[in-house]
C-alpha cells in the first residue's frame, strides 16, 4: 500500500468516524429532549397538585367557598388565604401556557385546559372581584393579564 492510499483510507475512516459520533450526538439530545419534556409537564402537575391540596383542610375550603360567593363579606385575614389561593392557581395555570408554547402533544391543548381553569376559578363573583382588586394592587405580567381578561371578557359575552 502507498503512502497516498493509506492517507485516503485514514480519511474517509476519521470521516465515518465524524458520522457517527454526530448520529450519537442526535440521538442524545433527542432522549434529553423527550425527558426534557416530560420533566416539565411534571413540574406543572406537580404545581397543581401542590395548590389544590390547600383544599385538603375543610376550613380553608370553606374559606374558598365563601369568597367565591362574596369577597366582601370576608375578613381582611380571610382575603388575604383567598387571594393567596386565587394567585397560586393563576400562577400554576400560567405553567400550562408556557407548556402549550413550547412542546406539547397537539398544541393548544394546554391553552384550552388553561381557558377552562381561568373561567371556573374566576368566573364566581367573589373571585371576579379579587381579581379586579389584585389588578389594581400588583397584577401579572401585562401579556397574562390580557390573556385573562380575554378568556374572562369572552365568558362574559357567552353569558349575555
Amino acid at each position: 500500500m502507498t503512502l497516498s492510499v493509506l492517507s485516503e483510507v485514514s480519511q474517509i475512516v476519521a470521516s465515518m468516524g465524524v458520522i457517527v459520533s454526530l448520529v450519537f450526538v442526535a440521538l442524545e439530545l433527542r432522549k434529553n429532549t423527550a425527558q426534557s419534556k416530560l420533566s416539565n409537564y411534571s413540574d406543572m402537575v406537580n404545581r397543581y397538585i401542590s395548590v389544590y391540596a390547600v383544599t385538603n383542610d375543610v376550613c380553608m375550603s370553606e374559606l374558598i367557598e365563601r369568597g367565591r360567593q362574596s369577597y366582601a363579606a370576608l375578613s381582611d385575614a380571610e382575603k388575604l388565604s383567598f387571594g393567596h389561593y386565587l394567585e397560586q392557581i393563576c400562577i400554576a395555570n400560567e405553567s400550562s401556557l408556557v407548556y402549550d408554547a413550547s412542546v406539547v402533544h397537539q398544541k393548544g391543548l394546554s391553552s384550552t385546559l388553561w381557558a377552562r381553569h381561568i373561567r371556573y376559578h374566576l368566573g364566581f363573583p367573589g373571585a371576579r372581584k379579587w381579581f379586579e382588586e389584585f389588578e389594581q394592587l400588583r397584577g401579572f405580567p401585562a401579556t397574562y393579564m390580557s390573556a385573562i381578561h380575554s378568556v374572562l371578557a369572552a365568558d362574559r359575552s357567552s353569558n349575555e
